[in-house]
């Protein structure tokens, strides 16, 4: 049987070749599955304390980055469809529901006409679309047929539409599309001018935090302040491709706008000129947000919310969806020319080349199970490895075939494949092979015309067989079940011996610079050997993703571990350990469940169960995390909720308090911390929980204080609860 073939330039044939433009940002994707109430989104925004909140079809949710709280009119909401949604100075946030009604959440509650009765008069006979605080503090409620003004428990009503609203110094300004004007209101009335740019009809505006606005005209984007105006991004808007709907300016400079049935756009407002980059093309994007973190999300109608984390731009996905032949993806490396090969299950390799996606299978057999477990490449050769063979193959010397065990039968050609191989590696004029129970050796220097037989390494066989490794010198090691062994001279050495950690299972070998041997074991963390001595012992409790390795490759001093978990970064110096940094889907992973990595001083390309994740080298080390959003969410004595708010004085037969915070992070939600302590000159305490339960505590007074962070990143400034336990009569 003829091998097809892919590997565009170097190799001799190019079979069913799709071509596909297939960059995406590392995009997540929240449903109902993960909480939210319901699919369709109209509006989003966060609150003072870092929360984010989305106005539905279905009610309101409230997003800590881990968990959605949903409310409903039980929970006090006056409509269970909410159009927007807008916070206020007084720490309120405001839903704005389809049936001309409006209520508020503060300090935990929710209040609607029912509870404050002044929200009796805050009625439209037409849906509540939006709400704004002016730079006087009044509250604009704006309808599809009027302006409700809300200053000092007084109301103002205006009939007319609004469309834009401007907080200037001299006043607020208010924009309608259908008459092209801009308005200003003097505290009495609204005073009508005209300006050269206005808003297009049906999209929204994004106000910026000095107060000027970003919105969509027929002359392209535009940018004012008071009443100056500036065309930012141009176009002709008879070449717009939809219905602009959500704008918003994340903290790179870059402009992202939601377009209903096109997707989101992304312009560089650097380069003004360019062709703006469109994601999520074809789907009902509705609002966009950009938070303080700098991530971008997207709401969408009946699909759900997206998020783009603050690098994901720079993080480039390719999995099914845009052109990759299947999502779980096994082994990866890159080609001298800048290719990615990528290796995947039925016997399926694809190559990554810039934006484009080559889906060629290389194998004849396409059984589900024929995973292409190992890709290795070095000058024009490339041998790619699964369950039914290992390939060779080099456009220069013409070389394309399997690689043969010269054991088995010679008039069974099937028969006659290396099989179920677990490991490769290169020497210097060898390639090491170890499958189940057997290891080979083939030469580099192959030609056309070879009879292509390994040759079979005369050394003890080892059962299970699970990695091997030709390191600087010439010498082979063996991880097995069994333990460590190397092979030199034809003799086998057996350093299970050496440490009880060399007898678990090495399931991935490689090597440092100066000679260390870097092995991954099954359950046991990262070995650091040398001279029949385990150096340094990696595991979870240091920082390890997981104890479970899966491949361990070394660049420079750079370890990277890939595991169920994620790929844990291992800085590795004159035999210290700098640092460990996680990537998982907390940050820069599509799937937390990993099977191999390459990297060099470009790229991080990682092989996950959802694809393949790209990721600059750059962004990687300059990335640091953000300091998460602390708040108290409640404070309970002797499970009465008490107020944050006055002064604190409980008798000493309630001196039971149960504390529960949050500390805010989406971009790594999992992996936010804290430490607490009950008085200024006590040591801090850790924990991992965002509760915690402090019993029986004696009379005195305390100053509970909490800080949290990311990962190992700063401390946040400490939120404070300070009260007091008063003694009994008897003891004063």
């Amino acid at each position: 049987m003829r091998i097809n073939t892919i590997i565009l330039s170097l190799f001799l044939a190019l079979v069913n070749l799709a071509e596909l433009f297939a960059q995406n940002p590392l995009l997540r994707h929240f449903t109902s599955n993960e909480g939210l109430p319901g699919t369709t989104l109209y509006s989003m925004v966060q609150d003072r304390d870092g929360f984010l909140w989305f106005a539905t079809d279905v009610g309101v949710a409230r997003f800590d980055g881990i968990n959605f709280q949903n409310y409903t009119i039980s929970d006090g909401l006056s409509d269970n469809r909410i159009f927007n949604i807008k916070p206020d100075s007084k720490d309120r946030v405001w839903f704005m529901g389809s049936n001309g009604t409006v209520s508020y959440w503060l300090k935990g509650k929710i209040y609607n006409a029912t509870s404050d009765t002044f929200l009796r008069n805050i009625t439209s006979r037409t849906p509540f679309i939006n709400c704004f605080e002016d730079n006087k503090n009044r509250l604009w409620f704006i309808s599809g047929h009027e302006n409700i003004i809300l200053e000092k428990n007084q109301l103002k009503r205006f009939e007319r539409w609004t469309d834009i609203f401007i907080n200037s110094k001299s006043g607020p300004i208010v924009g309608r599309a259908s008459s092209h004007s801009f308005s200003r209101y003097t505290g009495q009335e609204l005073i009508e001018f005209k300006l050269r740019h206005y808003l297009i009809p049906f999209s929204k505006f994004s106000t910026l935090p000095d107060g000027s606005v970003l919105f969509v005209s027929k002359e392209g984007i535009v940018w004012q302040s008071d009443t100056v105006q500036k065309v930012i991004i141009p176009y002709e808007w008879e070449s717009s491709p939809g219905i602009m709907a959500g704008l918003a300016l994340s903290v790179d400079s870059l402009l992202w706008i939601t377009v209903q049935g096109i997707g989101l756009y992304c312009y560089d407002l650097k380069k003004p000129l360019l062709e703006p980059k469109i994601y999520l093309k074809g789907k009902l994007t509705k609002d966009v947000l950009a938070d303080r973190e700098g991530n971008i999300w997207i709401s969408t109608i009946n699909e759900g919310l997206y998020m783009i984390p603050v690098w994901g731009e720079k993080v480039i996905v390719f999995n099914k969806e845009n052109g990759l032949a299947s999502n779980p993806c096994y082994s990866i490396n890159k080609l001298k020319t800048g290719e990615l090969l990528v290796g995947m299950d039925e016997g399926k390799v694809n190559l990554i080349s810039g934006n484009k996606i080559f889906n060629v299978k290389t194998y004849d057999c396409d059984n589900l199970e024929n995973k292409v477990s190992r890709i290795l490449s070095r000058n024009d050769d490339v041998w790619i490895a699964s369950e039914y063979g290992i390939v060779h193959q080099n456009k220069k010397t013409g070389c394309d075939h399997f690689i043969k065990d010269s054991s088995h039968l010679k008039w069974a050609e099937d028969y006659q494949r290396i099989m179920h191989i677990n490991d490769l590696s290169l020497g210097a004029d060898k390639i090491y092979i170890t499958a189940t129970n057997t290891k080979f050796e083939y030469p580099l220097n192959c030609q056309k015309t070879s009879n292509h037989w390994a040759t079979s390494i005369r050394a003890k066989r080892y059962i299970y067989n699970s990695s091997f490794y030709c390191d600087h010198s010439g010498q082979l090691w063996n991880g097995t079940f069994q333990g460590l062994f190397s092979i030199l001279d034809d003799s086998v050495i057996d350093h299970s011996k050496e440490d009880t950690l060399l007898t678990k299972q090495i399931i991935s070998i490689a090597e440092t610079k100066n000679s260390i041997m870097v092995l991954g074991t099954y359950g046991f963390g990262v070995l650091f050997y040398k001279d029949g001595k385990i150096l340094k012992r990696v595991t979870r409790t240091e920082g390890l993703c997981n104890d479970i390795c899966r491949k361990i490759f070394v660049h420079k001093d750079r370890v990277y571990v890939s595991t169920p978990s994620g790929v844990s970064v291992l800085h590795y110096l004159n035999g210290k350990i700098l640092s460990i940094q996680n990537l998982n889907t907390g940050n820069f992973l599509p799937s937390n469940h990993v099977n191999d990595v390459f990297a060099d001083d470009e790229n991080i390309s990682v092989a996950t169960m959802n694809g393949v994740a790209v990721i600059s080298q750059d962004v990687f080390e300059n990335i640091k995390p953000v300091l998460p959003f602390l708040s108290f969410t409640e404070i309970s004595v002797d499970d009465s909720i008490i107020s944050l708010e006055g002064v604190h004085r409980f008798p000493y037969k309630k001196n039971s308090l149960k504390i529960r915070f949050i500390g805010i992070n989406f971009q790594k939600p999992h992996e936010v911390n804290y430490r607490y302590r009950l008085k200024e000159n006590q040591t801090w305490k850790t924990t991992e929980n965002n509760h915690l339960e402090m019993s029986f505590l004696p009379p005195d007074d305390y100053y509970f204080q909490l800080q949290a962070r990311v990962q190992n990143g700063k401390w946040s400034p400490p939120k404070s609860f300070v009260f007091t336990i008063t003694p009994p009569f008897w003891k004063t």
